[in-house]
């Protein structure tokens, strides 16, 4: 007789499921690229949630997560990668420094600030008004 190969221990993939479905709605949560929150958030440390989150919701994982990838504005990300202090950017870009320092402590919502500013502070910063609005080239 042939040999039986059906398989005696089942395989769990239910942990990398799950673990994906959290990476892609904390990705499209916080609109950066996959390799942005890996390179925060090593994809073992999510695997290793799932015994504690899975049976909640998921909204509870990612609200984690998205403490520890401790997002910047995108404003803010920029100005400090650059180099610039808030004086050096008003003065560059004609913005108020109250103003930038507005949108950098998220007391200002960036998305409604005037065209113009948005132009101004994109040019002064060598960027785009996409990346001072979502954070991503």
């Amino acid at each position: 007789m042939g040999r039986n190969f059906i398989q005696t221990q089942p395989i769990d993939y239910y942990a990398e499921y799950w673990a994906g479905y959290i990476l892609a709605y904390l990705q499209w949560k916080v609109n950066r690229p996959f390799s942005f929150i890996l390179g925060r958030i090593p994809l073992i440390d999510i695997l290793s949630m799932h015994h504690i989150y899975h049976e909640m919701a998921e909204e509870r994982a990612v609200e984690y997560l998205e403490k520890r990838l401790e997002l910047k504005p995108p404003i803010l990300e920029l100005r400090t990668r650059i180099g610039f202090t808030q004086q050096e950017l008003a003065d560059l870009s004609g913005v108020n420094v109250r103003n930038i320092r507005a949108y950098e402590q998220g007391q200002n919502d960036i998305a409604k600030a005037s065209g113009e500013t948005l132009y101004r502070l994109a040019k002064a910063m060598n960027t785009t008004v996409e990346f001072l609005l979502v954070g991503q080239h």
